[in-house]
């Protein structure tokens, strides 16, 4: 694997085969997701508070609703966060191997230096999974010990980690 900048565009893999992209409209729903479970966050706080000359703060209920709330605005700043780093990502299938353009970084991958391809997720069609971005996962292990992972933040990346795989075992 190795990992430059856009000076190397990856053309010693050969020609440009397939393109797949970060999917942009998981992304909105991704955000949207995520400034719900905030605003959830923020309300449940806002009635802890508004509760808590009630006595609440002595029961079993303030601190299992403020764990709650905790992990709500966690997992949407967390889903906001991976959005914002993931955007333009876009992987491009080349006669000799892979190339990852991430912002201004281009990793390349010689089908040859695959070692296992690991696919993995709720592949049931769950409306949720899909809505969290959990509906796919696929990680790359390399002969040198390194790695790399996609999700379904790639449009269509379970075809992506057919291909890989598909193309690592020839």
């Amino acid at each position: 694997m190795v990992t430059n900048t856009l000076i190397d565009t990856g053309d010693d893999l050969g020609d440009t085969e397939d393109i797949y992209v970060f999917d942009v409209s998981l992304a909105r729903r991704l955000l949207i997701s995520s400034l719900v479970l905030l605003g959830v966050a923020l309300v449940g706080l806002v009635v802890v508070i508004r509760f808590a000359g009630d006595g609440i703060t002595t029961s079993l209920l303030a601190p299992v609703a403020l764990g709650s709330l905790a992990l709500a605005a966690s997992w949407g700043l967390l889903i906001a966060a991976t959005r914002l780093r993931r955007r333009g990502d876009r992987f491009i299938v080349r006669r000799f191997g892979l190339a990852h353009h991430h912002n201004e970084a281009i990793t390349l991958i010689r089908w040859v230096d695959i070692a296992v391809v690991t696919h993995s997720g709720t592949d049931d069609g769950s409306r949720i999974a899909r809505t969290f971005g959990t509906e796919y996962r696929c990680r790359i292990d390399l002969r040198d010990g390194g790695s790399s992972t996609f999700d379904n933040y790639v449009l269509d990346a379970a075809a992506l980690g057919r291909e890989i795989e598909r193309r690592s075992l020839t």
